[in-house]
């Protein structure tokens, strides 16, 4: 194999390993997404079982808080995108949440097999080497 192969070889190589790399890091990302989406469907059932007027801290960001009360149990504002918020029930919340969930899932397990396929790509750059 001569020297431009070999080195067009190695390009191709250090292109797969930063697609990996990439690859790897929006998994991180799409998994931190699927645990806060976990987390919100849980509050929001423990939510159904608290009583209307009930003291609440309500996050604005960066560890700091404002002491609010709970209007409603039965009905949540939920952000369906495009700045676009509808009142849902606590159910109808839940399953809106399963869905985002699952659609992370999907992603996430979409990107793994993308990430096989970049290793055996990369193993067959290697193998030519």
């Amino acid at each position: 194999m001569d020297q431009k192969t070999m080195q067009q070889k190695a390009m191709q190589r250090e292109m797969y390993r930063e697609q990996a790399k990439q690859a790897q890091q929006e998994i991180m990302r799409l998994e931190s997404q699927a645990q806060e989406l976990e987390m919100v469907k849980e509050s929001a059932h423990v939510l159904e079982n608290e009583k209307a007027g009930s003291d609440v801290l309500i996050p604005v960001g960066a560890g700091i808080f404002i002491p609010g009360k709970i209007g409603s149990t039965k009905e949540l504002l939920v952000s369906v995108g495009a700045g676009v918020v509808v009142k849902k029930t606590v159910p109808e919340t839940v399953a809106f949440l399963d869905d985002k969930i699952n659609l992370v899932k999907k992603a996430i397990a979409d990107i793994k097999n993308e990430v096989q396929k970049i290793g055996a790509a990369m193993q067959s750059v290697s193998g030519d080497m």
